[in-house]
């Protein structure tokens, strides 16, 4: 019996998320997390079934987090971008690469890198689709689609292709500079805060209709 709705299961996820941001996926054990919460190993398999049940379980507070904050910022942050594709640059950094947001992004990260290859379990899909009730890919797309209305965004492209590529492309690079920080070996370490930015100026500027007047 897995249950449901506890104070130890809010204190669960709380040291879990704390564990998993600061040591990683891959070296925080159940035993470690049982451990730290003060339960034995088998009191915390009656709250999570495994360890993707719990990395779940703070993956979806995690992201309720962060669409809250970012839904509370959203139209200030947005009214800044003149056309549909400077208000998806703005939301590509203000969301996917917001600095305030590090330690989030981290785990995201952490999860996307350990659930990997074999480690990826069957129902994998269609759990995470529980939790990603408002896909980012949908919200680039509209941005696109936009776009090519209001004359920013040219016009052959296939938005949907190119919002799963853009998408991809940041929380990639996002990705590995909050795991290896300073050890990307590509860099001298001076390019890394600027790296993000970058990034998206080029998608953008591969994105745009030179011959529009947005």
């Amino acid at each position: 019996m897995i249950y449901q709705v506890d104070e130890t299961r809010d204190r669960i996820l709380a040291e879990s998320r704390r564990m998993f941001i600061e040591q990683g996926l891959y070296e925080v054990q159940m035993q470690d997390i049982a451990k730290s919460v003060g339960i034995s190993r088998a009191s915390l398999y009656r709250y999570f079934e495994d360890k993707f049940d719990l990395a779940l379980g703070v993956l979806s507070t995690i992201w309720k987090e962060l669409t809250d904050d970012w839904d509370g910022r959203k139209a200030a942050t947005l009214a800044e971008g003149k056309n549909a594709l400077e208000r998806m640059a703005l939301y590509l950094k203000g969301f996917w690469l917001e600095p305030r947001s590090a330690a989030p992004l981290r785990f995201l990260a952490e999860f996307d890198a350990f659930y990997s290859g074999a480690r990826i379990p069957k129902d994998f899909i269609p759990r995470l689709r529980a939790i990603f009730t408002e896909g980012a890919t949908g919200v680039l797309t509209g941005f696109l689609d936009e776009g090519i209305g209001d004359g920013s965004v040219r016009e052959d492209i296939d938005t949907r292709l190119a919002a799963v590529t853009v998408l991809n492309a940041v929380r990639g690079l996002q990705q590995r500079v909050s795991l290896r920080g300073q050890a990307l070996l590509e860099t001298e370490g001076r390019e890394i805060p600027t790296m993000t930015d970058e990034l998206v100026r080029i998608l953008v500027d591969g994105l745009a209709n030179k011959q529009g007047t947005p």
